[in-house]
């Protein structure tokens, strides 16, 4: 025994059994080759694949479950190979298992069950509309069209992916895009056939549609150690040996939560969709109607058998040999499936060729529930499940299924709610790429406009703001609506009633502040007015931060302008309304988990902004100028709880002051910076308590220098002027010396300076009494004039007179400054005023009538 390497393969020498009776110069040997399948890289964007094959213990994951429903396209050169549609069918399904278990193995941390919805057999002509031999590129463009277009025009699709198998040459054995799934323009892949290995193909390539790399591409999962996983760019997964390698267990749990067509599950009692079972390791009853020289067959062509010059134990590895060189044979390193016959009474059992005898049927039973999923809601109401599965032990030879349902679910109540994520708004996006009407939409979250529709996928689309109803229910725990004050969750595509402490047929609900059967008094109610002038027309003025959690908001702008509000969400600067510098017509609309009603006047000057809330981030309400340079004002009113300070946040600010004198007087002391409270609108200087809810500025500290200590001094030296007389004129009162810091040297000289040097000495307060000056006050007169004149008398030479009098004006000067009195007084004291105004004028009246 030995072996022999060529420049293209490893070849195996072992004796011959049947020649065990020759003599040694004449022993026959058998030769094997090892044979591998080649892998080709693709381009940017793309993966091919090659076989892939592994099995593990698999251990119930307890995230929710989520249901990948397959279409399966099979074309006619498999039919052919395998003799009939039925089998051919029935060969898929195994296939399907096999991917099924895959994604149950315990490794991927997630339960993903694989449904296949639908199995189609091309016809000849199909199949030359979607396959290019040697050409994967165009084969998986070509069938991703192909079955996009078999989706009525309008209509959800009914499954989340589709694959096409083929005996065909592709040039790689699996070919897919990375990332696509739930979209029907990109969610396909292609296989070639190879032989049960095929269901780690599929599993491989659907994964790619899912978003998962290649382990070594762009991670740190590559080497020897990651040959078997399920990822490997070349993929060597055996039915006894295949994992998932946790680059792509990360990979995974990022890209599940945002596939919402995983959430659906299927009912299997309909027409067309297949159930398939992921036991815990490979029922025998997959393999058992399939011989060995049958799956010898599949694996490497219709000429191809059992070798029968292998010794050991058949079932460890499928060793295959061609009719017409019966010596040379051939392994994948795969054992044959669990169930095949390896003799009489025996099949491959654990990769031993075992007794089974009779094969007495064996009845199903339960085995334990799993753990409880986490509860589906991030924040409130929400719904958790749980499973089992049939394998205590599982139903065998004909034996009977278990009885009842293997999953379970129950109401749950989050109370973290440490964050938000809105499924309806996943669950729209889904249908951002296909043709719905007259284009592609932009379908964003809404809520059902009847009771039948709650619990359906309704969304608006952001293009023509028409509301879709879509005949798919939501995924389960969804609240029924994003308005009224309940906390109804959807399950199976119906509403429930629940209460706000999560009991169904519950009537408690959350009061005003959002507590659940509280009231009201956790709260307050915060509003206010804030006045803009926009400085140009481009940019747009913010006016408050709605916080999260806030309810009951009203805004509303009070007085006519052309300016119209929008809204943007703090985290990544989106926006909800007025984004695209337009005002937008009145409008109901979902934003951050709330509805919104925008309302315009029949002006359009007027707008007005309400939502019952709870809205779940941060959102900034703003104003876009519209290039009309006017003063705008904005009342706003809205409910948070009482230790929401997010108003004071954001309408003060800490300002840089000045820096504070020298700590010493002499020698080497610190000054630090002084920050002054700063109202952001009126730039006015605010007591420091309005900014105790920001963060405490920082207190920098830099080094002071003042003279070496005994050389100076400094003291308060009094002055010889004194301050003004505190009294009013001709009152007696006090007035205070005046006094300046001097700086004493060594040497005897001496200056004044700064006060602040003197601020370790209390101020001397030294006072004498003082009469104010007398009062100062002047008198002058002056005359009051009339503007109006009496009515002119009828006819001729008449006169009309006016009101003309004299005022004394007294001016009376005192130290907080002057006073003016005017009475009204004899006019022989204006008559030597330079102008006598005139009391009477002639005037000609109208013709008197007669007497």
């Amino acid at each position: 025994a030995g072996y022999i390497q060529t420049n293209e393969e490893l070849l195996f020498v072992v004796p011959s059994a049947i020649s065990a009776a020759a003599s040694d110069s004449n022993l026959a040997h058998v030769l094997y080759t090892c044979e591998e399948i080649q892998n080709t890289m693709l381009e940017t964007g793309l993966k091919a694949d090659s076989t892939a094959r592994h099995i593990g213990r698999r251990r119930r994951s307890s995230k929710e479950p989520k249901y990948l429903e397959v279409m399966v396209a099979v074309d006619h050169s498999v039919v052919e190979e395998i003799g009939s549609k039925e089998k051919t069918q029935d060969y898929v399904m195994v296939l399907m298992n096999i991917a099924n278990s895959v994604y149950q193995h315990h490794s991927l941390g997630q339960d993903i069950k694989v449904v296949v919805v639908k199995i189609i057999f091309l016809t000849k002509r199909q199949q030359k509309q979607v396959l290019t031999r040697n050409d994967a590129y165009r084969t998986v463009n070509k069938f991703c069209d192909w079955s996009m277009r078999r989706i009525p025009i309008g209509q959800p699709a009914h499954y989340d992916i589709s694959v096409l198998i083929t005996k065909e040459v592709l040039g790689p054995s699996g070919y897919a895009p990375i990332t696509g799934l739930c979209n029907p323009v990109r969610s396909c892949a292609v296989v070639k056939e190879e032989g049960f290995s095929t269901g780690f193909i599929i599993a491989h390539e659907m994964a790619h549609v899912f978003g998962l790399f290649h382990d070594g591409h762009g991670n740190n999962c590559y080497g020897r150690a990651y040959q078997n996983a399920m990822m490997a760019p070349l993929v060597e997964s055996k039915l006894n040996n295949f994992w998932w390698s946790t680059c792509s267990k990360r990979r995974m749990e990022e890209m599940v939560p945002y596939l919402y067509c995983l959430n659906n599950k299927p009912n299997i009692m309909v027409k067309d969709h297949y159930a398939l079972d992921a036991p815990a390791d490979f029922s025998p009853e997959l393999g058992r109607p399939y011989s060995l020289d049958f799956q010898c067959s599949m694996e490497f062509g219709k000429q191809f058998k059992l070798c029968p010059h292998v010794y050991g134990d058949p079932c460890h590895s499928l060793w295959c040999s061609s009719t017409s060189r019966p010596y040379m044979c051939r392994t994948k390193r795969g054992p044959p499936m669990t169930g095949s016959r390896c003799g009489r009474d025996r099949e491959c059992l654990n990769q031993r060729c075992q007794y089974v005898g009779t094969m007495q049927p064996v009845d199903g039973n339960w085995g334990l529930w799993a753990s409880w999923t986490d509860c589906s809601s991030e924040c409130g109401v929400g719904i958790r499940k749980r499973s089992r599965v049939c394998n205590n032990p599982a139903p065998a030879y004909n034996g009977k299924k278990c009885e009842g349902p293997d999953w379970d679910w129950e109401t749950c109540v989050n109370k973290t709610c440490l964050s938000y994520t809105d499924n309806r708004a996943g669950e729209c996006t889904v249908w951002d790429g296909l043709q719905i009407r007259y284009g592609t939409h932009n379908w964003q979250p809404f809520e059902g406009q009847n009771a039948s529709s709650l619990c359906k996928q309704t969304c608006r689309s952001s293009v023509s703001r028409e509301i879709l109803t879509i005949n798919v229910d939501v995924a389960d725990g969804i609240p029924c609506s994003y308005s009224g004050n309940n906390s109804n969750i959807c399950r199976e595509g119906e509403c429930l009633t629940v209460g706000c402490d999560g009991k169904i047929n519950s009537t408690k609900k959350e009061d005003m502040c959002g507590v659940c059967g509280g009231d009201g008094s956790t709260c307050k109610i915060v509003e206010g007015m804030v006045s803009r002038m926009p400085k140009s027309g481009e940019e747009y003025l913010y006016i408050i931060t709605l916080p999260s959690g806030a309810r009951d908001v009203h805004v509303e702008e009070t007085n006519r302008s052309a300016h119209f509000f929008a809204l943007s969400d703090l985290r990544y600067g989106s926006f909800g309304l007025g984004g695209d510098k337009k005002q937008s017509s009145s409008t109901k609309f979902v934003y951050v988990g709330a509805m919104f009603d925008y309302k315009l006047t029949t002006s359009k000057h007027n707008e007005s902004m309400t939502s019952p809330g709870p809205i779940r981030h941060d959102v900034r309400v703003m104003l876009y100028p519209n290039r009309l340079l006017k003063k705008s004002a904005v009342f706003f009113r809205y409910t948070v709880p009482k230790d929401d300070f997010t108003l004071e946040k954001n309408k003060y600010i800490w300002k840089f002051k000045s820096w504070s004198s020298c700590s010493v007087t002499c020698g080497t002391g610190q000054q630090t910076i002084l920050y002054k409270c700063l109202d952001k609108d009126s730039k006015e200087e605010m007591d420091e308590k309005y900014c105790r809810f920001l963060k405490a500025p920082r207190k920098d500290k830099v080094r002071c220098s003042r003279d070496q200590c005994g050389l100076v001094s400094f003291n308060f030296v009094m002055a010889n002027n004194y301050s003004e007389c505190d009294a009013d004129c001709g009152k007696s009162g006090l007035q205070t010396q005046m006094y300046f810091c001097e700086k004493t040297q060594a040497s005897g000289s001496y200056s004044q300076v700064d006060t602040s040097y003197c601020s370790h000495l209390t101020p001397p307060k030294v006072r004498r009494k003082c009469r104010a000056p007398p009062c100062n006050s002047t008198v002058h007169f002056q005359w009051s004039i009339s503007e109006t004149w009496s009515d002119c008398p009828c006819g001729a030479n008449n006169f009309q007179t006016r009101n003309v009098t004299c005022q004394r004006v007294s001016i009376q000067r005192k130290l907080e400054g002057k006073t003016e009195s005017i009475e009204e007084t004899d006019e022989g004291d204006c008559i030597n005023l330079p102008e006598n105004p005139a009391i009477k004028r002639p005037c000609k009246g109208l013709p008197c009538g007669p007497m």
